[in-house]
């Protein structure tokens, strides 16, 4: 593919928050400068967009405008959960899945690099105030 294509497909898709597209795009880039024999600049590109989202961040590559409503007010609020997890009492193989379901959110960049999602559903069974009500929201729902 010619170089002005490519460089074309990685802004429209980074304009339009397609991380997918954008990944594609620059994997092709990577693979047109190593077939120019260009391999240094190929593995300093292939590292940054490796290495794009800092350690430990959630956030993905691009940015998304939040909404507002009509009277321009943001149509999100930030909230603190009423229950840390830290502070559950919880059985120990219950434990070990909410961990393994926040440990997996939270490396979802990882997870990605390698065509992977975290979960996004659990299905929690319980009398209500047990854990499934008490699970704080961040680790209930995913994140979007």
């Amino acid at each position: 593919m010619a170089h002005g294509d490519l460089l074309r497909r990685l802004f429209a898709s980074h304009v339009r928050s397609d991380d997918a597209a954008f990944r594609l795009a620059a994997g092709e880039l990577i693979a047109e400068e190593r077939r120019k024999n260009h391999r240094l600049l190929a593995d300093e590109l292939e590292r940054e967009l490796n290495t794009a989202v800092r350690p430990g961040a959630s956030a993905p590559l691009t940015f998304r405008v939040l909404p507002k409503s009509r009277d321009d007010r943001p149509l999100l609020r930030l909230a603190k959960p009423k229950h840390e997890l830290a502070n559950l009492v919880l059985a120990p193989s219950v434990r070990a899945l909410v961990d393994e379901i926040v440990n997996e959110n939270q490396s979802r960049s990882v997870l990605s690099s390698h065509g992977l999602q975290p979960r996004r559903q659990v299905m929690m069974i319980g009398l209500p105030g047990t854990v499934p009500a008490r699970v704080p929201p961040r680790t209930r729902s995913p994140p979007s």
